[in-house]
């Protein structure tokens, strides 16, 4: 009975040194595993990139002997007539200009609105351009009285014509940068500016 209490004994001993190197060796295992993890930056790997880089395309010269005559050459740079002509010539053709000739005053139509209508019939969202629809019978006999303030729209007739986008022909719809409009008291100090104006 002795012999077989000893020998529990040893076996029981046996086996909880065996459990004990089992749980040394799994540490020792772990410690040698986290010193091969990387502790800064610099070892981590790059993530691939998300973008590929631009293409850079290598012009082939002329002599390149896989140009089969498929490729054009690009023509050479063609001064234009101003950079071709000495100080001499432009001198004389500046000498020889004549500039263009002004539409006569028959030619220009001239348009009268009441300031008032002006500001309240301006369609065009945009502050630098105006957009207005009037009747054609406006170019004659504008219903504008002598006090109040005006607003002019001078341009040539043939011009007005063109630019007409109105369908009915007894009315006028055209848009003009707001630079076409000159604003005036009255008609009067509108009358008395317009051959400053045309000079």
């Amino acid at each position: 009975m002795e012999y077989l209490q000893k020998k529990h004994c040893i076996f029981l001993l046996s086996g909880l040194f065996l459990f004990g190197c089992a749980i040394i060796s799994g540490c020792l295992q772990n410690n040698h595993a986290s010193e091969m993890v990387p502790t800064e930056k610099t070892d981590q790997i790059s993530p691939l990139p998300t973008q590929v880089p631009p293409m850079i395309i290598t012009p082939i010269p002329e002599n390149d002997s896989q140009n089969n005559g498929t490729l054009q050459k690009l023509p050479d740079f063609q001064p234009g007539n101003k950079d071709a002509l000495t100080y001499e010539e432009m001198q004389r053709l500046m000498k020889n200009y004549t500039p263009p000739t002004p539409v006569p005053e028959s030619e220009m139509a001239r348009i009268i609105f009441s300031k008032s209508w002006f500001t309240q019939n301006d369609k065009d969202p945009r502050a630098d351009r105006v957009q207005l629809t009037f009747p054609v019978a406006w170019l004659d006999n504008p219903p504008v009285t002598g006090d109040e303030a005006v607003v002019l729209l001078r341009v040539p007739k043939r011009v007005l014509e063109l630019d007409n986008r109105n369908p009915d022909p007894g009315m006028i719809t055209v848009s003009y940068p707001d630079m076409y409009f000159k604003e005036f008291p009255n008609r009067s100090a509108m009358n008395y500016t317009l051959p400053v104006m045309r000079k």
